[in-house]
């Protein structure tokens, strides 16, 4: 995970020297989900999504999105704690 957070660190830093595109959204969506933070990531596809509803693409990385929340909602590990 720490390689993750790391990179959305660098990705937060540096944001503002970059043109809030659709792919910097995609981009942010996947790491804020590769980190845990489902709602945040959700609420960037979804933007993503609206701005781009006929891109395939876009539907199979949401849908990976769900399918990590989804699994790490039922770890019986996460919750333990």
């Amino acid at each position: 995970m720490g390689n993750y957070e790391s990179a959305l660190k660098k990705l937060e830093a540096s944001k503002s020297r970059l043109q809030n595109s659709k792919e910097v959204q995609i981009l942010e969506a996947k790491v804020n989900g590769k980190t845990g933070n489902f709602s945040k990531s959700y609420h960037l596809w979804n933007a993503a999504l609206a701005s781009s509803s006929d891109d395939p693409d876009l539907f199979f990385n949401m849908a990976l999105l769900l399918m990590d929340w989804s699994e790490k909602s039922s770890d019986p590990e996460k919750n333990k704690n």
